[in-house]
């Protein structure tokens, strides 16, 4: 058996100190624990809702990924991305080989993201102004592709995207609720 230094919260001990109840109470516990996180989030993602909501993009191309013809946001999609999930996390412990994880972009703030949606705002206006045909998204190397092209959009454009970013905040801090309630 491999010795590990466990270590949380303060508490430290060696794997190769504890009794084997121990051990295999910790086992149990991690391959459980394993699989159940490896779907964290993700059935409220694919239906739209929850703290990281999937775009149709991500659904379509984890659908593609897993071999699913027929897909939407809806609990059979979930489901099935969920099952296949769970298998590839199961699978990569019994072989040993680390499971390769969905690629998500980072949890952007919500300022980051109204600055974000400016940014494709921008991009998009800019395209249909040049006549230009923007990159799709919904295949990896296409998103990939809008990626790049939008981060070079974003660097040329911060004093534009900032200026617009401002004064959205500003007008959304003007608005007066009461009148509505």
């Amino acid at each position: 058996m491999v010795a590990i230094n466990l270590s949380f919260a303060g508490f430290d001990v060696s794997s190769d100190s504890l009794p084997a109840n121990s051990i295999e109470h910790l086992l149990r516990l991690g391959f459980s624990t394993a699989i159940k996180n490896s779907i964290a989030g993700v059935k409220a993602g694919v239906m739209g809702n929850g703290a990281n909501p999937w775009s149709d993009d991500d659904i379509a191309a984890e659908a593609a990924r897993i071999g699913l013809s027929a897909y939407g946001r809806d609990e059979e999609t979930a489901a099935a991305i969920c099952a296949a999930l769970q298998r590839e996390m199961f699978d990569s412990i019994v072989s040993g080989e680390a499971r390769t994880t969905r690629t998500r972009s980072a949890k952007l703030s919500d300022d980051d993201k109204l600055r974000r949606t400016i940014a494709i705002e921008l991009l998009e206006r800019w395209a249909k102004g040049k006549g230009k045909e923007l990159p799709k998204r919904t295949k990896a190397d296409e998103k990939e592709a809008f990626e790049a092209l939008l981060a070079k959009a974003s660097t040329q454009w911060a004093d534009k995207i900032e200026a617009e970013f401002k004064a959205r905040k500003k007008k959304l801090a003007s608005l007066d609720l009461e009148d509505i309630m």
